[in-house]
Formats: C-alpha cells, structure tokens, sequence
C-alpha cells in the first residue's frame, strides 16, 4: 500500500505512475515527476510528502500552503517538503492535490535523462 492513501485518492483519475526512488515512493504525470512520499525512517528529517517544483515558482506555490520546509537530507532545491507531522499536513496535501489536477505549472519537473550505460 502507497503511504498516505489520501493522497493518491485525491488525484484520481490522473494516470499516475508510481515509482520507486531511494527509499521513497514517487509519482509521475506523463513525462514529470510531481511527487515522492516518504515513510522511511533513514530519511526521518524528511517524513512527508515532497513536491516536486520548479525553483522559478516555488515563491508562487508556498502562498497556498501554510507549512512547509526544503528537503533536509538531500539538497535538491526543486524539493520542498510537506511535514508529516505538520498541523496542516492533510489540508497542505489536498491543496496540492487539487493544483496537480489542474495541472498547475507549478507542481512537476522534467527529471533529467539517463546518459546510457556502454
């Protein structure tokens, strides 16, 4: 079962694909990486949900959010974290939720291409 059920419930019926990244589960819409979720207690600085967003609109989408911090463990600047023990935490998440559903250019990154192994 995906961590925070909620969540992906609430991005039905995108056709979402789910993947796993170093630990974490992460989610893509077509060719952009829009989340990851951890649970995972080797990353426990970072237990929540992260958003994946360009750097540029990143001062844009924290006006919708009440709570919210960068990645402490890996210092990926088109990260920003979504506290699972924040106060906020569920209402945060549905807020996003609602801006991947429109699609909002404010939520997802192209993941750079893998240089072919020879």
């Amino acid at each position: 079962m995906a961590p925070y059920p909620f969540f992906t419930d609430l991005l039905y019926p995108l056709p979402i694909v789910e993947k796993k990244m170093f630990g974490v589960t992460s989610y893509y819409l077509e060719d952009k990486i829009i989340a990851a979720m951890n649970i995972n207690e080797q990353w426990a600085a970072d237990i929540g949900i992260w958003i994946s967003t360009p750097v540029e609109t990143q001062p844009e989408l924290t006006k919708f959010i009440s709570n919210y911090r960068y990645l402490k463990r890996i210092p990926a600047k088109k990260w920003i974290l979504l506290p699972a023990d924040s106060d906020t935490f569920e209402e945060d998440a549905s807020i996003i939720a609602a801006l991947i559903i429109k699609r909002s250019p404010l939520i997802g990154t192209v993941p750079k291409k893998k240089k072919p192994q020879i």
